[in-house]
């Protein structure tokens, strides 16, 4: 299922805003507003193979107002500028481990114990790389550099 997540903030922005609450008999109100919906329970003229709903119902749909529907999607689009930028860090480590790592052993006057190297020139040329920010924007030159190769 794809949701709509731009009709959806469309929708709550628009729509009376929360917090709505049931009171019961399947009621939902909202504030300074009498019952402005109602859940149809099962009543003495229906018939048997009809669905009707809950109390429950109602306090989910009073749950699911518009404001907690705009939080929702504030807290998502958050969690989806997060995951890209992990996502790009992970790229930045899987260049970094494709083309510049090696295993190498430390000796001196002891055993020798294995330890990981990268040699990153990018790192060296660049004066500004000596931060986070800058090693990733070498990074970042680096792969779009051999991303260029690969397509020539």
């Amino acid at each position: 299922m794809t949701i709509d997540k731009a009709e959806l903030r469309r929708l709550a922005e628009a729509a009376t805003p929360g917090p709505w609450h049931s009171p019961g008999l399947g009621e939902i109100h909202m504030p300074s507003h009498d019952s402005v919906a109602q859940v149809c329970f099962k009543h003495d003229l229906a018939d048997d193979d009809e669905v009707f709903g809950t109390q429950a119902d109602a306090d989910f749909i009073s749950a699911v107002n518009p404001l907690t529907i705009i939080a929702l999607l504030d807290q998502l689009d958050a969690k989806e500028r997060e995951i890209e930028g992990l996502r790009k860090d992970a790229e930045r480590f899987r260049h970094l481990r494709k083309h510049h790592y090696r295993m190498t052993t430390a000796n001196s006057d002891g055993p020798s114990h294995p330890y990981l190297s990268f040699g990153f020139d990018g790192f060296a040329q660049n004066p500004n790389s000596h931060s986070a920010d800058g090693l990733n924007s070498a990074i970042d030159a680096a792969i779009a550099s051999e991303q260029e190769k690969g397509k020539g």
